[in-house]
């Protein structure tokens, strides 16, 4: 431990000594650890972390779609809801919803708002329960006794002044009383964000109709089922379907349901991107160690001297390299501690700068997992880069090295290294190019598609009038 702290402080002093090298050394790490950084926050937000709901894992989307148009994520209609549910075993629980909107008024100033029109066995399925009140009753489903509702924490905070009471009071949709009976969880994150849920009226008769598509539908998988099981038991409902209604569903279609796990269906195609992006900074970061190793070889060979004379007064080889690492860990170190900062900016600033589409863009954020990462890529990059300098510097030639201005002509071995460092700089730094010119063609390409209309001077609107 002695050891280490003069490593440290002989470190220290070296780096203060140069501070012209140390600033261009740090900033080079830090803003490519920094990049890393925000974009694995990005991929961990998305990809890796966990669904906010109880045991994610085994919640799988079921859908509906057909060999023909070769896509299978359309949704499904009530009575096929009800045949996957009374058909299939391989699900404890299968629950569904359609999001709408409704004018929301009570007694106050009113406002659009968003709605979750769903089944009562939705929350359930999510495993989830209101923090106060009760979810919605088989019997709230029939036609008429429809009219209770669940608020969002939210809506109850911002609408109600967190009100203990409001369980009983009326909001109106439409014009239409709606009872509260139950408010939802304050971290509960389900789909797009909405203000209020109500039960799906399933003795409509307009709900009843076999080929109205509408209903997203979610499964809770039973212990131990697997994806196989799974799919058996949708190809038979699916078999079903054409053999009972081959005019809505033709068996030359290739109609079938299918069913995936419920993150792979909100990320979507998105994975692939994400990993590419990762891989386009993990190149950057490979860039800036080759430059910062290109900089520690520099700065080594007018120190061969030195070396020599610590050599020849007894230090060993392994106590050189070990000084030389420590100098690259504490620089790995100082730029990481700032590429955490930048990476916090520029999480925030790609969060902000990201379509509404992106999925889980709420869920982006540093934790643990991108703490963890940061300190293990700063650490590893100390050792790449602090590792070809540090072998090097300590084989010096004593009698040249000792040797009056011997230091600037036992340079032979360092240049060529400089120079196969600058090599694999430039080749990393050549496929980044290709690779963002080939992106910025296609960006190119897909702006200029042809629509098959103008679209100068057109705006889009939505109009929702109640039923």
């Amino acid at each position: 431990m002695q050891q280490l702290i003069q490593d440290l402080r002989y470190a220290v002093r070296g780096l203060i000594k140069k501070p012209g090298f140390t600033f261009i050394a740090v900033m080079t790490l830090a803003l490519g650890i920094g990049a890393n950084s925000a974009i694995f926050s990005v991929v961990n937000g998305i990809l890796l972390r966990s669904l906010p709901l109880p045991d994610s894992q085994s919640l799988y989307a079921v859908h509906t779609g057909a060999a023909a148009f070769n896509r299978y994520d359309g949704p499904l209609s009530y009575p096929e809801y009800l045949d996957v549910v009374q058909q299939t075993r391989s699900f404890q629980s299968i629950g569904a919803w359609v999001d709408n909107d409704a004018n929301l008024s009570d007694g106050v100033k009113p406002e659009r708002a968003m709605l979750r029109i769903a089944l009562p066995s939705l929350l359930p399925t999510l495993g989830v329960e209101p923090v106060r009140g009760r979810n919605f009753l088989p019997e709230e489903t029939t036609k008429g006794r429809e009219h209770v509702a669940l608020i969002t924490y939210g809506l109850w905070q911002r609408r109600f002044s967190g009100d203990e009471n409001v369980i009983g009071k009326s909001v109106y949709l439409d014009n239409v009383d709606y009872q509260i009976v139950g408010i939802l969880p304050r971290d509960f994150q389900f789909e797009a964000p909405v203000d209020v849920w109500v039960p799906l009226a399933t003795t409509d008769p307009e709900i009843n109709v076999r080929n109205a598509h509408f209903l997203r539908v979610i499964a809770r998988l039973r212990p131990g089922v697997t994806d196989k099981s799974v799919a058996v038991d949708l190809d038979a409902v699916s078999k079903y379907e054409s053999d009972n209604f081959p005019a809505m569903f033709p068996p030359t279609f290739g109609f079938a349901f299918r069913a995936r796990p419920y993150l792979d269906d909100i990320v979507g195609d998105i994975r692939l991107p994400l990993y590419v992006l990762l891989a386009a900074v993990g190149f950057v970061l490979l860039i800036a160690c080759t430059n910062v190793a290109n900089l520690l070889l520099a700065k080594a060979a007018p120190r061969q001297r030195e070396i020599a004379l610590r050599t020849a007064l007894g230090a060993r080889r392994h106590h050189l390299l070990r000084q030389l690492l420590t100098e690259s860990m504490l620089l790995a170190i100082v730029a990481g501690g700032i590429g955490v900062l930048l990476a916090t900016w520029g999480t925030s600033a790609l969060v902000a700068l990201s379509p509404e589409s992106l999925p889980r863009a709420r869920e982006i954020g540093f934790d643990w997992r991108v703490l963890t990462f940061t300190g293990v890529v700063a650490l590893t990059t100390g050792i790449v880069f602090g590792l070809v300098p540090a072998i090097w510097g300590p084989r010096v030639d004593l009698s040249d090295a000792l040797k009056e201005g011997g230091s600037r002509g036992s340079t032979g071995r360092g240049g060529r290294l400089r120079k196969m460092l600058v090599v694999t700089e430039v080749a990393l730094s050549l496929v980044l190019l290709v690779g963002a010119g080939l992106m910025l063609r296609s960006f190119s390409s897909l702006r200029s598609v042809n629509p098959g209309f103008r679209t100068d001077h057109a705006l889009t609107l939505r109009v929702s009038l109640p039923v």
